[in-house]
């Protein structure tokens, strides 16, 4: 038995047959999508769904749908931070992807940086973090030919990074953080007081009424079988008590775009936790006539 965020990592990146090693899952456009040309929203959709029609199996992130533009976007608030904060003064342009897919993103920005300021460029490092074996050699196939020397390919878990980079650097994630792997907590509420929402109110004091799910390591007829377990994972209890809301915190409101200037790392933090208790109000209540009460929490996120 394992985890749910185990089974999940497990599911996706492991090699040979992780979904991520045996799935062209990530699609990319053999031609950019020409905007100028459709006519409207409606023929957007239309050449998306026929993009998808032609690869089932593969999604479109942003940066393949909107290339380059979407890349020289970021790459445009690179080159003028780089060129203008005091922080970046004489220092080489180094730039970390975490999770770089087929590479595109690296591309269009290293284009843009090529492009735009040539002697930038030449002292410009892009290391490309990549958990699964078969996306990182589709980026370096990309990559290499059309930028040599400028990439650093490392096959490594984000999760499991030990390294300290000291320099000023710049850390682009894209699609990252939402396919983190979670965990799915349980909470048994039979002989308790509690009404409507109030089950989803985690006190670390009340630890026994909740459960950690682990998932079997083997399919069985029927599929893969979830067991209930008493709560004990440290990571799982650490990110209960940070995301799941205390009574008091219940009615905290999404940050303002003041909050964001001022706070930026908070207003997130309180914006991932209002979003997620909405969600929950909408979609977990699950069956009211059950003794048991679900909710999914972004232990990979928070590890």
């Amino acid at each position: 038995m394992k985890l749910v965020r185990d089974f999940i990592r497990d599911s996706l990146y492991t090699h040979s047959k992780g979904y991520f090693s045996v799935t062209d899952c990530v699609l990319s456009p053999r031609t950019p999508i020409e905007f100028t040309k459709l006519l409207g929203y409606g023929a957007y959709v239309k050449t998306v769904n026929n993009l998808y029609k032609q690869n089932s199996g593969s999604w479109l992130t942003p940066v393949e749908v909107f290339q380059p533009w979407y890349s020289r976007g970021i790459a445009s608030y690179i080159l003028e931070t780089h060129r203008n904060s005091q922080s970046f003064a004489k220092t080489p342009l180094q730039i970390f992807e975490i999770g770089g897919g087929n590479g595109t993103n690296a591309r269009c920005i290293l284009d843009y940086i090529k492009e735009k300021c040539e002697s930038t460029y030449e002292n410009t490092s892009y290391t490309l973090i990549e958990i699964s074996d078969t996306m990182s050699e589709r980026q370096s196939a990309l990559l290499e030919p059309l930028h040599p020397s400028k990439c650093r390919f490392v096959c490594n878990d984000i999760l499991e990074w030990n390294s300290v980079h000291q320099d000023p650097c710049f850390v682009v994630a894209m699609e990252v953080l939402d396919n983190l792997p979670h965990d799915k907590l349980v909470r048994n509420i039979e002989g308790t007081s509690l009404k409507g929402e109030e089950w989803c109110n985690f006190n670390v004091k009340e630890k026994d009424d909740w459960f950690q799910v682990e998932v079997s390591d083997a399919a069985q007829e029927a599929g893969y079988e979830e067991m209930l377990e008493p709560l004990t994972d440290a990571l799982a209890i650490q990110t209960a008590e940070y995301f799941i809301y205390p009574p008091e915190r219940k009615k905290e409101e999404f940050p303002s775009f003041i909050d964001f200037i001022r706070q930026p790392i908070h207003s997130l933090s309180r914006l991932s936790r209002r979003s997620i208790y909405l969600d929950r109000e909408k979609i977990e209540k699950g069956d009211e006539s059950s003794q048991f009460r679900k909710v999914f929490i972004p232990t990979g996120a928070v590890k």
